[in-house]
């Protein structure tokens, strides 16, 4: 396959995988057209750069989390929202949940979780790590009071199912419960949550034994301590 006057390669199938500086690519000969060369990089990826391209625009993008993971789920409330709203009325109301969403979004990316839903007066956040889901918690709670919006959180940890951006489950409800039984300005826990915080410096105090809504077992709670 070389040419006559020997200014191209001959290719092998023995020959390296890997594609190297072209031999004619040398001080002594700036002549070589690459036309046809298989064995040099300035001959073999300028062919394959559309190519990859075109192959690239149609992969989708993966998701932050696989179709099944086990993750701290924290469901946040704004305690007494509707009568707040009646209150102040509806302009009002928007400035509070616009300063709700930026502090909720800035927490939240500082502990590395994500906001997978926003009901307007509440959200479902998933976070990698369950010390890290009660600190936002608590973080939260303190900021949004100081703007006059109480809220208070559940926080429980287990397999969830990725449905797009959005997620579903079980665990998912019973952070929805646990939530519905704290009180105002109040984090509560399942003790699943609380037994994978081990090791670090998060101590907790018993919040009862409770029958969550619609679950048949019932369910240790506990409330972290401020650290």
């Amino acid at each position: 396959m070389g040419l006559a006057n020997g200014t191209h390669h001959e290719v092998s199938v023995a020959a390296s995988s890997q594609p190297t500086a072209c031999d004619d690519d040398s001080a002594a000969n700036k002549t070589h057209s690459h036309t046809g060369c298989l064995n040099c990089i300035a001959c073999v990826a300028p062919p394959l750069v559309p190519m990859v391209q075109a192959f690239s625009a149609q992969v989708p993008t993966m998701p932050m989390y696989g179709p099944h993971e086990t993750l701290p789920e924290v469901v946040l409330d704004i305690v007494g929202s509707t009568e707040r709203l009646l209150s102040v009325g509806d302009e009002e109301w928007r400035k509070l949940l616009d300063q709700h969403d930026e502090i909720a979004r800035s927490a939240v990316e500082k502990y590395k979780g994500r906001i997978v839903k926003n009901t307007g007066d509440g959200l479902l956040v998933i976070f990698d790590g369950p010390v890290r889901s009660l600190m936002c918690a608590q973080e939260l709670i303190a900021a949004l009071k100081a703007i006059g919006l109480p809220i208070r959180a559940g926080v429980h940890i287990g397999e969830v199912v990725n449905r797009g951006g959005d997620i579903t489950g079980i665990a998912v409800n019973i952070a929805s419960r646990v939530m519905d039984i704290a009180a105002e300005g109040e984090v509560l826990v399942t003790r699943t949550l609380k037994d994978l915080t081990g090791g670090s410096e998060m101590q907790f105090e018993s919040a009862g034994t409770h029958t969550l809504k619609g679950l048949s077992d019932p369910y240790d709670l506990y409330r972290p301590l401020t650290l």
